[in-house]
């Protein structure tokens, strides 16, 4: 339960230079505000003018579209949807209306809504191209190829030189049986269009690594690698791709390097690439990979710590237990693993009352953790000392800025959320963990937990009329 670092949100985000005219209205001066303090870095204060822009004038579209897209540059994403929803209501013949809040739809996994909002979209400008590469990458995460397929090359009738829709293009026919070299053709034309350009060789180094062509993949990885920072997405699959390939080549040593760097420096997209659908280690490859370098890797409680959080998302109870064990060991002030365990207590025990109990006398133990407060909070909550509102009011009570509450919420309705399972409540966790995903960050260490717990409660049906309370609540 870290704190946060939310750095995708900056001044360069903002719509426009603030401008505020001598004739201008309450309306105009406060929504020129909101961009200025945007501009200057205070989210909370822009997202204050921008509500009192709305205030001054309730059917006020501007205020409403910087808003949401502040709001969801923080990962306020189910907040920002509300804000695309007025939007779309006061202007429902704006494109752009509906390709905001599909985005935010998106950004919440809600893929049926966004391929509606982004036909919506469409219906009103068909030429309009980032809802074409919208659609199409939103049917192409439901499955529908064909689909993708065919609004991809209408972004290339409109722009035959369009980077994005080649690499499109490409991904669908890596996903057409005996295709794939196709695809790899169209990433190369999209390499020979812009040469510098990452995502189109990130692309086909994992293609050339799926179907086999591991000597070309590892020339495109390690070419991402050489221009990427450390922390980026890219650099990061980038690296898990060429620890494969290593792996796989007996490689060793190499391979402690590479994901012992992820582990340490950005555990929750090592969590995300390792547990999706593109996973580049083979069979059982994956959990060996993580058993070998918790006995091999660095001895730190941090590194610890975090590989035991990524094998809790990737479902591996024992081995977890045993990094968690390790990383307390080091260093018994290490809060983190103590709310880890819990997590595993629940989810053995079947039930809160023995969970409960064990993270009591954790956290009473002499060496026992330091806790912020937000994580005195869930350990009140979890131990039965609260319950679940007076814990959400006192969440919202510590949310004192935009970035804490986009750093809070995910933790606050992660915990609860499996709570609610331990009690024997799936429905009423389902709600909660889906709070959770769609309320923080993508890097949100619980919103990636919440986002694999729901995999694993998929059997359940979805609770009638499940709420945004803690998400809508806490504005």
């Amino acid at each position: 339960m870290a704190s946060l670092a939310l750095g995708a949100c900056t001044h360069g985000d903002v719509p426009r230079q603030p401008i505020i005219p001598a004739s201008a209205t309450p309306a105009q001066t406060n929504y020129e505000l909101g961009l200025l303090d945007w501009r200057s870095g205070e989210f909370g204060a822009a997202i204050g003018s921008f509500s009192a822009a709305i205030s001054n004038q309730p059917d006020y579209t501007d205020a409403y579209r910087s808003r949401g897209q502040l709001e969801q540059a923080l990962g306020l994403n189910a907040a920002a949807k509300g804000d695309f929803d007025h939007l779309a209501s006061l202007a429902p013949r704006s494109a752009e209306a509906f390709l905001l809040r599909a985005r935010a739809e998106r950004a919440m996994e809600q893929e049926a809504e966004a391929l509606s909002d982004f036909d919506r979209a469409l219906e009103i400008d068909p030429s309009n191209v980032p809802a074409l590469l919208g659609r199409c990458r939103t049917r192409g995460a439901l499955g529908d190829w064909n689909g993708a397929g065919a609004d991809a090359s209408l972004v290339l009738q409109r722009d035959p030189s369009s980077i994005d829709a080649l690499v499109e293009i490409g991904i669908v026919r890596c996903h057409i049986p005996g295709g794939w070299r196709d695809g790899e053709a169209e990433f190369t034309r999209a390499i020979a269009l812009d040469p510098l350009g990452l995502r189109p060789r990130l692309e086909r180094a994992k293609a050339r690594l799926k179907f086999g062509d591991k000597n070309g993949a590892l020339k495109d990885f390690e070419y991402v690698l050489a221009r990427t920072t450390e922390s980026s997405s890219d650099h990061c699959e980038s690296l898990l791709g060429r620890a494969a390939i290593r792996w796989g080549g007996g490689d060793r040593s190499m391979v402690i390097a590479d994901i012992a760097e992820l582990v340490l420096r950005a555990p929750m997209p090592t969590l995300r690439f390792l547990s999706g659908g593109e996973n580049p280690f083979e069979g059982g490859e994956r959990r060996e990979v993580l058993a070998w370098l918790a006995d091999k890797g660095p001895t730190s409680a941090e590194w610890f710590d975090n590989l035991g959080c990524i094998q809790i998302g990737l479902g591996y109870p024992a081995d977890a237990r045993a990094s968690l064990r390790r990383a307390s060991e080091l260093d018994p002030g290490i809060a983190s693993a103590v709310f880890y365990f819990w997590v595993l207590d629940a989810q053995d025990s079947g039930g809160g009352v023995a969970a409960a109990a064990r993270l009591k006398s954790r956290l009473e133990s002499a060496a026992g953790p330091k806790l912020t407060p937000a994580q005195a909070a869930a350990a009140r909550l979890l131990c039965g000392e609260a319950d679940e509102s007076g814990f959400f009011r006192e969440i919202s009570g510590l949310a004192g800025s935009p970035e804490e509450q986009a750093a809070l919420l995910p933790q606050a309705c992660f915990y609860a959320g499996m709570k609610r399972l331990a009690e024997g409540d799936p429905e009423g966790a389902r709600s909660r963990l889906r709070e959770a995903v769609w309320s923080g960050p993508e890097n949100s260490v619980e919103r990636n937990l919440a986002r694999l717990e729901l995999k694993a409660l998929a059997n359940f049906p979805a609770a009638a009329g499940e709420t945004r309370t803690a998400s809508e609540g806490a504005r």
